[in-house]
């Protein structure tokens, strides 16, 4: 009797287990599609009020659904030039940045990382410095350097001063020293590469999350950079889309158009993140499976 007992409470017990742990996960998964819902409405609802009338948006009632008035509000924001040429303009400085710093601070990290010099320490230290000097202290003396080298209104000063900046070789010099071990680098010397060729061959492909990472990072603020291009840009047609939405709020425009606006600027660091975070998560999975 006592060993019957004994069963049948093990299996309570396991039961009840199980059932607190379903409960658990329910719980979790209710939290969670909570918190995603409150994130996600503001996007949501910018662009619920981007299809919408002006006199609607003033009526006083708040609208939850999407409207037919998108076309229109296209039209007239349309009618403002400069904001189209204004995306253009982002994007062309916001990939040129990602493109240059994404080989020139891996290149940086991979010599901190990998190769050892007279005076490493020293000028590795002297970059992880640079982290403590705010960058507009620069923005005067980059100004004037930008325009003794008539590059006032042009893409250049957008993106050439950060193409090897201290964030970027930090990043690149901690992903190489982990996922390139040094008998990786031996074989490929091995088989003739050099330097460069190494760079280019054995460690760009092992670094891809790292890639991924600092190319999403750089993306996103080179996109949303409003201090450089104020002091750097001054032509409308050079507008990037910080400057193009500040331009906008001081016109007559509706609330719908502005949305539209806003909603337009935001949707390619939204596409930008999910592609590269699917990337970072897809390399991390097939690393971790490796070790």
């Amino acid at each position: 009797m006592d060993n019957i007992y004994l069963r049948n409470e093990t299996a309570f017990h396991k039961k009840m287990m199980k059932i607190r742990k379903i409960i658990g996960t329910v719980c979790l998964y209710i939290l969670l599609v909570l918190l995603a819902l409150v994130f996600f409405f503001p996007i949501y609802h910018a662009m619920v009020i981007s299809t919408l009338e002006s006199k609607t948006t003033y009526s006083g009632t708040p609208s939850f659904f999407f409207s037919g008035n998108l076309l229109q509000n296209l039209k007239d924001l349309g009618n403002n030039s400069h904001f189209y040429r204004s995306i253009l303009n982002s994007l062309i400085i916001a990939v040129m940045a990602m493109v240059t710093q994404v080989f020139f601070c891996t290149m940086g990290g991979f010599a901190f990382a990998k190769y050892k010099f007279k005076g490493d320490k020293i000028i590795f230290g002297f970059v992880i410095s640079l982290f403590m000097i705010p960058k507009l202290l620069f923005i005067i003396p980059l100004y004037k350097l930008m325009v003794w080298f008539h590059w006032i209104d042009t893409y250049l000063p957008m993106f050439v001063p950060d193409m090897a900046n201290a964030f970027g070789i930090l990043l690149m010099r901690q992903y190489i020293s982990k996922l390139v071990p040094n008998s990786l680098l031996d074989a490929g010397r091995m088989d003739g590469l050099g330097g460069f060729a190494l760079l280019m061959k054995v460690v760009f492909p092992v670094v891809i999350p790292g890639i991924a990472v600092l190319g999403t990072v750089v993306f996103i603020g080179s996109w949303n950079n409003f201090q450089l291009a104020l002091v750097m840009i001054s032509h409308r047609d050079m507008y990037t889309i910080p400057i193009a939405l500040f331009d906008l709020f001081g016109q007559v425009f509706s609330t719908p158009v502005l949305m539209l606006a806003i909603t337009i600027s935001q949707a390619p660091l939204i596409v930008a993140t999910i592609l590269f975070s699917k990337q970072i998560m897809r390399n991390m999975i097939a690393g971790s499976i490796k070790g």
